[in-house]
């Protein structure tokens, strides 16, 4: 049985009218303005007693650390990739290392209340150093340029 913990909605540093959403199988930076964005744009952590693969596991686990670009907010590193982070260029998620100022913008971001209702969710300094599952979004290649 899972252990749904609460739910989260994840908000850009560097475009803060925009969140994390997940839209056609890939994260996605986007404003919300519908109930359908509400709704994609609320991720809820859970434990599981499913027997997935320990690659399943490590591909989607982030470790929810300090801002790169900003230490009051939240990056998060990918525990199979430590050097690689979490990022929005072009407006969708990528996995990336952040080696300048606009990358390590580009991975930073805010944890808030889910859009749709869940329970409280804990302060960040509560889980900034527990792994937080979020969705798997491993680029097959990664691309130089523009950040969006």
């Amino acid at each position: 049985m899972a252990d749904h913990l609460p739910s989260m909605s994840i908000q850009s540093y560097n475009y803060q009218s925009m969140f994390v959403r997940h839209q056609n199988f890939m994260g996605v930076l986007t404003k919300i303005e519908t109930e359908l964005d509400r709704v994609d744009a609320t991720f809820s952590s859970h434990r599981s007693d499913r027997k997935e693969s320990e690659l399943f596991w490590a591909d989607s686990a982030f470790l929810v650390v300090p801002g790169l670009a900003d230490a009051t907010w939240v990056s998060f590193r990918s525990v199979n990739f430590p050097d690689h982070y979490l990022r929005h260029r072009d407006f969708t998620l990528r996995l990336e290392r952040a080696l300048d100022d606009m990358s390590r913008q580009d991975s930073t971001f805010r944890i808030v209340d889910g859009f749709n209702p869940g329970p409280a969710r804990p302060t960040t300094s509560r889980i900034s150093t527990r792994p937080t599952t979020v969705p798997d979004v491993r680029s097959a290649s990664s691309t130089k340029g523009e950040s969006r």
